[in-house]
């Protein structure tokens, strides 16, 4: 399948709509989620049109407001300064409009996801048009597809990226909680331990014969690295909170005073 991340490539056309970017977000790997959880999980319903306003709205939700309530402010935090200032602020206190559209944009990124999808899965669109079944290099070209359209999602999240962060000017931001070096400590505590543990399964898996670069391999390399980072930066957000009733550390100050 395409890599997960990547997907959210496909809401940057509505970065500059009413819609909730953080929502789009949600919705666009929402389909995947299911692929990087425990459990004998129906990963087939997840793509499916019923399963889009059933099982991936329903959950969708709970992800928007956990990242709006316990999440956004963590991560805020360990964010370096410089991008800290360019966030938007957080609402006070959401309004039924808002949690409406926030609903209508999950929906909207998981239509991106699926269409996306529709063209580099086997399924009825690409079987209508048996040259996707043709071979490339060993691979059918619908495979070629999807790590062409990774790649290239990739590629537009980072381009997109580096012009809002030389676009947006810096606001105002509460004072952190952390400073530099523990900002860093905590970047390598999640960080750290994935590199070690996708490094590890992959040599194991080598040592039982498995090629280097074997599809299935990269993809199960790529999902526990995925699903391990997600639970340790879940852990690091939930130390945050638990540490948000001791003192306050002053904010980190680069050159000239500025943090």
């Amino acid at each position: 399948m395409p890599f997960t991340p990547s997907h959210a490539a496909a809401i940057l056309p509505f970065a500059r709509t009413p819609l909730v970017p953080a929502a789009l977000v949600v919705g666009s790997v929402m389909p995947d989620l299911f692929y990087f959880v425990p459990g004998d999980v129906e990963r087939g319903f997840s793509h499916s049109l019923i399963g889009a306003v059933t099982l991936d709205l329903g959950v969708g939700m709970i992800v928007f407001a956990l990242w709006q309530v316990v999440f956004r402010r963590p991560a805020g935090d360990f964010a370096p300064y410089w991008l800290r200032a360019r966030l938007p602020r957080s609402r006070a206190r959401p309004s039924a409009d808002y949690v409406a559209l926030a609903a209508a944009s999950i929906l909207i990124g998981i239509a991106t996801h699926l269409v996306w999808d529709a063209f580099t899965h086997r399924g009825w669109l690409t079987g209508a048009a048996p040259w996707t079944g043709a071979e490339l290099g060993g691979l059918p070209l619908v495979t070629w597809l999807q790590h062409a359209s990774s790649v290239l999602g990739a590629l537009f999240l980072g381009v997109w990226f580096v012009l809002w962060v030389r676009r947006t000017p810096q606001g105002e931001v509460d004072a952190s909680r952390l400073d530099r070096r523990s900002r860093i400590a905590g970047w390598a505590v999640v960080g750290v331990p994935v590199l070690a543990v996708g490094a590890g399964y992959w040599v194991w898996r080598m040592g039982e014969g498995v090629v280097p670069l074997d599809p299935h391999l990269l993809f199960s390399t790529a999902r526990l690295c995925i699903g391990s980072a997600a639970l340790l930066a879940v852990l690091l957000c939930l130390g945050w909170w638990a540490a948000r009733p001791g003192s306050r550390r002053s904010p980190d100050l680069g050159v000239g005073g500025r943090r």
